[in-house]
C-alpha cells in the first residue's frame, strides 16, 4: 500500500510500541515523519496521545484501545513507533 521505507532501526528510543503487553497503558513519544505519521493521524494516533494495548496477536500485530475505538497494527509499524511508559 505505502511505498515508503520503514526504518525499523530504534536505537534512540529504548522503548518502542511493540514492547508493551495487554492491559498496559502508555504515551505515543514519536512517529516518524512520512506517509506513515499521516496515517496514523488520519486514525487518531498522535504524539501525546495516551493508548492501551488491548491484545498481541499471533504474528506480532497488536490491537489498540484509542480514544474509545480499537485499531489493530502491524509488527513493522509497532517497532517504529516510540512510547513513554
Amino acid at each position: 500500500m505505502f511505498k515508503t521505507k520503514l526504518n525499523i532501526n530504534n536505537k534512540d528510543n529504548k522503548a518502542n510500541l511493540s514492547s508493551i503487553s495487554p492491559g498496559e497503558k502508555v504515551v505515543i513519544k514519536l512517529i516518524p515523519e512520512g506517509q506513515y505519521k499521516s496515517q496514523l493521524l488520519r486514525l487518531g494516533l498522535y504524539e501525546g496521545q495516551t493508548i492501551e494495548c488491548i491484545s498481541k496477536l499471533p504474528g506480532g500485530t497488536m490491537v489498540l484501545g484509542v480514544s474509545r475505538q480499537e485499531i489493530a497494527l502491524g509488527k513493522k509499524l509497532t517497532n517504529i513507533i516510540a512510547i513513554e511508559k
